[in-house]
């Protein structure tokens, strides 16, 4: 395996990564599908898709998760895998809607460690149209990041047709991550947990569903920590409290 530069996550990332600890890690996939209402030419689509990820850097980071449980990450140029054109002219809407909610759900090779942490389809569908499946990692992406690969594929598709220019690749997250570290512990963060407060300091009481006693809730204030996936599976039963 080829040597790569490591460098520490963000501190978002390590956060994302505490809130979701112990749970399975398909958890944090962020999928999308777009049908596409106009003809589309198959082979530069797919063209444009495996150029749309190789030219925007934060598509091509890798976690690596070491024995002692700690994780760091890398930018990796392995050539993208799985981009793929998957023909589906013969299937009912329930089959495809099966293929892609499976899709969507899998868990990334190697429990996403040292592995590519997307998958981009193409798929053929009944009546010459086409769907466009991504699926992204939240611990490399964001809902903001998955719109960005699909704009940003769009433009490359359409300059491939048009035989013009390609779209300036996408900058590294390095700038973001010193930013995020700054942040923590500086006078802006701490006005910030000053502000929220503020925000729950009268009536209503801001919880979770677990009641006093249990670790998510604070004595004498009117805000709860968050829940933990487990305790997301119990059942709730909202009532109105009277005014």
């Amino acid at each position: 395996m080829k040597e790569y530069e490591h460098f520490q996550l963000s501190a978002d990332e390590i956060g994302l990564l505490d809130h979701v600890k112990g749970a399975p890690r398909a958890v944090l996939n962020l999928p999308i599908r777009i049908d596409l209402m106009s003809e589309i030419d198959e082979e530069t689509a797919l063209e444009a898709m495996r150029l749309a990820v190789t030219r925007l850097p934060f598509c091509t980071i890798r976690l690596h998760e070491y024995e002692d449980g700690t994780i760091d990450q890398y930018y990796c140029d392995e050539e993208p895998t799985g981009i793929e054109l998957i023909d589906m002219t013969d299937a009912s809407e329930e089959e495809i809607d099966k293929l892609i909610l499976k899709m969507a759900g899998a868990t990334f090779e190697n429990n996403c460690n040292d592995s590519q942490l997307y998958n981009f389809k193409l798929l053929r569908i009944p009546g010459g149209r086409h769907i466009i499946f991504f699926c992204g990692y939240h611990i490399i992406m964001d809902s903001l990041g998955v719109m960005h690969v699909i704009s940003y594929f769009d433009q490359v598709y359409a300059a491939l047709i048009n035989k013009t220019e390609l779209p300036p690749e996408g900058i590294g997250i390095e700038k973001h991550i010193e930013e995020s570290w700054k942040y923590k512990h500086s006078e802006k963060e701490q006005k910030d947990i000053e502000w929220w407060c503020e925000q729950f300091a009268t009536e209503p009481h801001f919880s979770s569903m677990n009641p006093a006693g249990s670790p998510e809730y604070i004595e004498g204030k009117n805000y709860g920590k968050a829940q933990t996936f487990q305790q997301l599976k119990a059942g709730s039963m909202p009532r109105r409290i009277p005014a």
